[in-house]
């Protein structure tokens, strides 16, 4: 028996040893295999607690506040405060998400920003306060809650889908006439304290504006309990036609009802859509107010002369205003200005205005003959709406280096620099046209001809070259190169970029005498290639290597995995030795 059992040993010592290596190996193997799938999943996921208490007018709420944390969109955690007000304490809050991405919190809805999630540290102390939410029901309190909420804004049906309290994707809510609109932003927190219709109609019978104000139009919400953050953009038209007398339109803006008075919105006034914006926190009523200007005590009339380069003529105001337009000319013609209807005038130190022809006038920018020039005063003087000047010319002041084309009005400032007027040649009655708002130096200028010489005799081209703008292989790249104007006056001349003797790009260069620029030019190139790039006669060749797909990097072996498998199979192979070397001690 003795002897059998001595044959019998190591048979049985090896197969607990081929046994135990065999389990080692598998679990060794399963380890890294899970270890590679999470990498695989999120490479830089890490996990983070986060816990605090809400609080409401000073004190902590009491239970069934939810709260719930989201990233890049999509919600990731969720609990609710207890009776303290307290929440991730009891039932640790843990969110997962790549490092350094950021977690936005919300309590019932109501958004309370951003932390960075995935720091280092065991946990993250995050206390919150609400304000407009009222105590939720403990029956209602869910971690994920969604609803479809039904708007009818004027008579338009739509609907919003709210998931958590959060409206996912941006919403525009409007009336079919377009008197009201509601734009509400992606990710909204909506509170709706269980209702689930939203509705807008016009108030027959609104609250009355206070003194010096005008109620234009007024709107309500029901029910009057709707709040949502970030607040939504309400845009409400009006009928210019309708206004009360002494409401102009840059005096209109949105007010909502607290109850007991009209509280201002800040407000945007667009008067060419008619419309009225401003951010509206919570759903009440609403309406459109407009201020009433104070009466003018009346003026007597006001006489103003002028004299425009030799013509005398006078201006009657009334409370500073041209009320019917007028035109003004010199003695010669070649001068007029035109005063619209209503015209305001604020003249700085006289009553009198004039217009007299320069003898001596500064002299043009560069690139630019002077034709005539008027000093019109009092100096600074302004109007509005802006006046018309006309300045009339005559060909034979054009020279051969000039074309009529080339004709504009410029302005002459304090600092002692020409301004170009946008401005409008008539070749046809030989007139130029501009609108001017004040009084200054105008004159009527011309620009040069520019003198076009052949590219290949009047420019060189040299240091071409070839910079990659990337880290990665492919990517983009600048093209840039040195161009040269060689003639004694001004030219241009196009620079055209080619790759692979195809064009690319072009562009416009003016140079002066002897002038030089570096001229750059931006290409993207993906494809895996070597590209050549050449402009005039220089050229320079690139190469776009392959960029390896983001399946080929993660088929690509992991060296800490390598490492971490081969340090487990050397473990594994000591230990099968040393316990073959104490069983056959003992045999």
């Amino acid at each position: 028996m003795g002897h059998k059992l001595k044959r019998s040993g190591p048979a049985v010592f090896k197969f607990d040893i081929l046994h135990l290596t065999a389990v080692l190996a598998t679990a060794i193997i399963c380890i890294i295999l899970m270890g590679q799938a999470v990498l695989a999943d999120c490479p830089s996921c890490i996990s983070h607690q986060y816990l605090g208490t809400v609080t409401k007018n000073g004190l902590p709420v009491g239970p069934g506040y939810t709260i719930y944390a989201v990233v890049n969109g999509e919600q990731v955690a969720s609990t609710t405060t207890d009776s303290n007000g307290q929440w991730g304490y009891a039932e640790p809050f843990i969110v997962s998400a790549p490092s350094g991405s950021f977690v936005e919190f919300y309590v019932s809805g109501e958004y309370q920003g951003k932390a960075a999630s995935c720091i280092a540290g065991s946990s993250t102390k995050l206390d919150f306060t609400v304000s407009a939410l009222t105590v939720p029901s403990t029956s209602n309190a869910t971690a994920s809650t969604s609803t479809t909420l039904t708007a009818n804004i004027l008579g338009q049906a739509d609907s919003l889908s709210i998931n958590n309290g959060l409206l996912a994707t941006a919403k525009r809510l409007g009336s079919a006439d377009g008197k009201v609109s509601l734009s509400l932003s992606a990710n909204t927190a909506i509170t709706t304290n269980g209702a689930h219709v939203l509705t807008l109609n016009a108030q027959a019978s609104p609250p009355v504006p206070p003194p010096g104000l005008k109620l234009i139009q007024a709107y309500d919400f029901s029910p009057a309990n709707f709040t949502v953050s970030p607040a939504a953009a309400i845009a409400l038209k009006y009928d210019a036609t309708s206004l009360p007398p002494g409401v102009n339109e840059p005096n209109l803006y949105v007010a909502w009802w607290n109850g007991t008075s009209w509280i201002p919105l800040s407000s945007t006034v667009n008067t060419i859509a008619k419309t009225v914006t401003a951010q509206l926190p919570s759903f009440t009523t609403v309406a459109v107010l407009g201020k009433v200007n104070p009466l003018q005590p009346s003026q007597p009339p006001q006489v103003i002369s002028s004299f425009i380069s030799g013509k005398a003529d006078n201006l009657n105001l009334n409370n500073g205003m041209l009320t019917a337009g007028r035109d003004l000319d010199s003695s010669d013609g070649k001068i007029r200005l035109d005063f619209a209807d209503n015209t305001t005038f604020n003249l700085r130190g006289g009553q009198q205005i004039t217009v007299l022809q320069m003898a001596n006038p500064p002299a043009p920018p560069p690139g630019a003959g002077l034709i005539v020039a008027y000093s019109f005063g009092p100096d600074n003087s302004s109007f509005n709406p802006s006046l018309i000047l006309t300045i009339k010319y005559d060909a034979s002041e054009v020279q051969q280096d000039m074309t009529e084309s080339g004709l504009y009005i410029a302005a002459f400032t304090a600092s002692k620099n020409w301004i170009p007027l946008p401005s409008s040649v008539d070749t046809l009655h030989k007139t130029v046209t501009a609108k001017i708002a004040h009084f200054s130096v105008y004159a009527l200028l011309v620009q040069k001809i520019i003198t076009q010489l052949p590219a290949a005799a009047a420019f060189t081209t040299s240091n071409l070259s070839v910079v990659h703008s990337t880290s990665d292989a492919a990517g983009t790249f600048t093209v840039s190169a040195t161009i040269v104007n060689n003639a004694a006056v001004e030219a241009a001349r196009e620079v055209v970029l080619q790759v692979n003797g195809t064009e690319e790009a072009r562009k416009e260069v003016t140079l002066p005498g002897g002038g030089s620029q570096t001229i750059g030019f931006t290409l993207t190139r993906n494809e895996p290639g070597t590209y050549t790039a050449a402009i005039d006669n220089l050229t320079s060749s690139f190469t776009v290597k392959a960029v390896a797909t983001e399946k080929e990097q993660a088929a690509q072996p992991n060296f800490p995995v390598l490492v971490a498998i081969a340090f487990c199979g050397l473990l594994v192979v000591v230990f099968v030795i040393i316990q073959i070397g104490k069983q056959r001690s003992r045999y």
